[in-house]
């Protein structure tokens, strides 16, 4: 018996938007701005995913400066995201097909609500989703499954259960089964 595919999780950033110049530019920022320095791009490329207090923790190594680094991180990427964030080829047509053949579709990610919405409405991505899931929606963050099974209930119905959800995710570690 063929499974079929009920619903899809997407990431945001790198999967349904090209955040990375946006999000390079705003840790090189926030680094020189409160740290004086600015790392690697590999160093910070390697932050992605994190919640932005573990990120910012992991580049700086002081957990006392995060709230500093915090609002300098968004004071920039609030000025430049609508002029930096752009579409990922071929997302907008992937999603009218899914949508079209009675897939649903939501997002799971570690940004903010009012962030998330500004970026789908900024690539005119919002109608494709059924449902979505922010930090702060649930008490874990990624890579925890929480928001994605979140995201599964969110979908609504006995069909979008997780044994017939596919997740889009990219650099997802998720837990290894354990050997007994």
């Amino acid at each position: 018996m063929k499974m079929q595919i009920k619903g899809i999780l997407f990431d945001f950033d790198g999967t349904i938007a090209n955040t990375i110049d946006l999000i390079i530019a705003t840790f090189e920022h926030t680094c020189r701005e409160v740290l004086g320095f600015t790392p690697e791009r590999e160093k910070i490329v390697a932050t992605f995913g994190l919640p932005l207090p573990e990120a910012m923790i992991a580049l700086s190594g002081k957990p006392e400066l995060v709230e500093t680094m915090r609002d300098a991180y968004r004071e920039y990427n609030n000025a430049h995201h609508d002029d930096m964030i752009r579409p990922i080829p071929g997302v907008k047509e992937t999603l009218e097909q899914l949508k079209a053949q009675g897939i649903k579709l939501a997002v799971v990610t570690s940004k903010k609500p009012p962030m998330l919405r500004r970026g789908l409405d900024c690539l005119q991505l919002t109608q494709y989703f059924d449902a979505t899931v922010a930090l702060g929606d649930t008490k874990e963050s990624k890579p925890h499954p929480e928001p994605m099974l979140t995201a599964c209930a969110k979908l609504g119905s006995s069909d979008t259960t997780p044994a017939k959800i596919v997740a889009v995710f990219k650099n997802l570690e998720l837990p290894q089964p354990k050997n007994h």
